[in-house]
This record gives C-alpha cells, structure tokens and sequence, in this order.
C-alpha cells in the first residue's frame, strides 16, 4: 500500500485550489489540518508549497483566515525547530496575505518575517525586493492600530538609516511603499512626520 507525502497533498491541495470555492477551501483546511497533525513524519510535513497554495485559495474566501495561515506558516518557518525553506513566491503569498488582513499584529508579523529573512543565512538576495519591503508598509497603512504609524516610520526610518550610512545593498521601498508609510503617519495625524519624510 502507497502512503501519500508531502508532494501527494501538495498536488492534491494545488488542483483543489484552482478553483477557489468554498467547498475546496475546506477540504483543503482538512488535508492541511491532517498534514498539521502528521508533521512529526517529514513524509507528508507541510511545505511552503502547501501554505502557498492554502493561503491563495483562503486568500479569496476568506482574507483573515489567510493572514492567520500565512501568520502560522512563518512562525514555524521562523522556529529554531522547522527546516521550512522560504522561496520568494511562498515568502510574497504569506506577506501579501499579511498585507490584506487590516490587523495590525499581521503587520507585526510581516515586519517580524522581513527581519528574519533579512538577517537569516538563507539566500536573502534571492527573496527580497522592494515590491516585498512596500507588502510590510502596506500592512501597516491597512491597520486602524494607533501603533501603526510608529511601526511603520521605525521600519522605514531604519532603511533610510541604513541606506545613508553606506549599506547599499539595502532594501528600500519603493514610491508605493513611501505613499503607504504616509497613509499610516496620516491616519495617526502625525502631519510632522509625513512632511519629514
């Protein structure tokens, strides 16, 4: 008898998400709960694979349960305990469905990940770029938080920081990026801020 793994799922999960219904998203909450459950056998542990496509499929039926996944994904990704691979697509899926979800400990999370991937030994040059660094202020623009705007500016201004200093390999966003932060600084009005940027 064939025991399905992680490729077995994924191609399940993967056909499933094709069609973004709600009917497929819960079968897929199912394989991937079964996965969850299983993930003490590499065989059929959950891959970036399979939360790029629960977060995608999620991400049209149900944003929050999305960024409540991708939120999930990068903390076991981020534990000393994972050996989860982070690519550049699975890394832009999970911010981006960060990014949509309106709650600020989502922002939280977003940056937590920019900063993980960004000081990890993994191929960082490869996953980061500035349209990923603009999904960390986005998230920041969308929350009503009152904490926001400080986080956003702290994130930004340590770019800025770092970029004058001479790191030049450093990320900064881009014009979409910049009008994201003012939106935060906005909505906290801190007018003084935005104009300083």
């Amino acid at each position: 008898s064939v025991k399905p793994d992680t490729i077995t799922y994924n191609l399940v999960i993967g056909k499933l998400a094709r069609a973004g219904t709600k009917q497929n998203a819960k079968k897929i909450m199912r394989l991937l709960a079964t996965m969850e459950k299983n993930s003490l056998s590499e065989a059929i542990a959950p891959d970036i694979i399979t939360y790029t496509n629960v977060v995608r499929v999620q991400a049209k039926v149900d944003p929050l349960r999305a960024a409540n996944i991708a939120s999930s994904c990068l903390e076991r990704a981020m534990s000393s305990d994972e050996k989860m691979h982070v690519d550049r697509l699975g890394f832009q899926v999970l911010l981006l469905a960060l990014s949509r979800s309106y709650q600020f400990d989502h922002a939280m999370m977003a940056r937590k990940a920019w900063a993980w991937m960004e000081n990890s030994d993994r191929a960082k040059d490869d996953v980061l770029d500035s349209g990923l660094c603009n999904l960390v202020l986005i998230a920041f623009s969308k929350s009503n938080d009152t904490k926001a705007a400080g986080e956003a500016l702290l994130f930004l201004s340590h770019r800025i920081s770092r970029y004058k200093k001479g790191e030049k390999t450093t990320i900064l966003p881009t014009v979409v990026g910049f009008s994201a932060a003012l939106v935060s600084l906005g909505k906290a009005n801190r007018i003084d801020d935005a104009l300083r940027l």
